[in-house]
């Protein structure tokens, strides 16, 4: 009875794999993950129309730094066109936080007593 329980087991398992397989093909935008890199300043700009929105999944904006209290001094509002078409297109939107330069106060900024959320 253990082994017949096992082996129905064992066809249900791999009946569900088979089918998540089929579910995806190559050719389907979410078998891979295809990222782009974009910079803030022109996301910000509002220049939507030669990104390749239909050929990504995800973008990254690079770099979104903060100051050195912690706090975001861009106007963020100014990406709101950008994300919309992004997500118009079914592609996510990402901030790569920090880089591009050294900042000598991140090491501050990423103690304990800092990262707490407000």
């Amino acid at each position: 009875m253990k082994i017949k329980i096992r082996i129905v087991l064992l066809i249900s398992v791999i009946t569900f794999y088979i089918s998540c397989l089929n579910a995806q093909t190559p050719n389907d935008k979410s078998y891979f993950k295809i990222v782009g890199y974009y910079s803030l300043k022109s996301a910000m700009s509002n220049d939507t129309v030669n990104v390749p929105f239909n050929k990504l999944t995800h973008i990254n904006l690079w770099f979104l730094n903060p100051d050195s209290t912690g706090k975001f001094t861009q106007d963020l509002s100014a990406l709101e066109p950008f994300i919309h078409a992004a997500h118009t297109n079914q592609v996510k939107v990402l901030a790569s936080i920090g880089g591009g330069s050294s900042h000598p106060y991140y090491h501050t900024l990423l103690k304990e007593d800092k990262r707490a959320l407000n």
